[in-house]
């Protein structure tokens, strides 16, 4: 994989056409696109490493607030290579819908919380019987 590929990959992911276990798959695979996010710092606040392709790869992408974060960074990293893009919103209105659900004194874990509103039936079904 080339550079334009694997940024190619990175807009993707950010703008939600990569989903995202396949956007994962391809940061463990291609050496350009680890190389790339090698070049760049990770955020202050993290605790994995002191590149931002070390902070990516740490994240549980299962976890809806990882990918919030890992879209969040990716697009500083694209705007700094002068790609503009504009992020979905998807995983960060999951997120909100999580955490508006759960009680104020609750601080359960965002994969767990996904698994739950997955499983949920849908708005407006009922069980009866």
């Amino acid at each position: 994989m080339n550079d334009a590929k694997a940024i190619d990959v990175v807009v993707g992911f950010v703008t939600g056409d990569v989903e995202v276990r396949e956007f994962e798959a391809v940061l463990y695979r291609e050496a350009a696109l680890e190389a790339m996010l090698s070049c760049e710092p990770a955020p202050p606040y993290s605790s994995h490493g002191v590149t931002l392709f070390n902070h990516l790869i740490a994240l549980d992408y299962g976890d809806v607030g990882a990918v919030v974060d890992a879209r969040g960074l990716l697009v500083k990293f694209l705007t700094g290579r002068g790609v503009n893009v504009v992020a979905s919103n998807k995983a960060r209105e999951k997120l909100r819908l999580l955490h508006s659900a759960q009680p104020r004194w609750l601080d359960a874990d965002n994969a767990i919380l996904s698994e739950l509103l997955a499983a949920a039936p849908a708005a407006g079904t009922q069980r009866c019987g």
